[in-house]
């Protein structure tokens, strides 16, 4: 990857994230306190239900979880 093209990445990159901010802050702004408390709840429950059910120790996850993240980065 030449210079431009990491220039070109980093700018999508920057959009992106300014469009995610943007919409969070519109969700943020049309959802009242008890339904992020009950999403939220949502999520940490579904959570910790995947960490039950998992047959890997914590060691073992956070070792597939480096190799899974240098793989998709082309780190390997």
């Amino acid at each position: 990857m030449n210079a431009e093209e990491r220039d070109e990445l980093v700018a999508d990159n920057a959009r992106e994230r300014r469009a995610f901010v943007i919409s969070w802050a519109a969700s943020v702004r049309t959802h009242d306190d008890a339904e992020w408390s009950r999403q939220g709840n949502v999520l940490i429950d579904s959570q910790l239900q995947s960490a039950r059910e998992t047959e890997l120790s914590p060691e073992e996850y956070a070792a597939r979880e480096r190799s899974t993240r240098g793989s998709r980065s082309g780190e390997e």
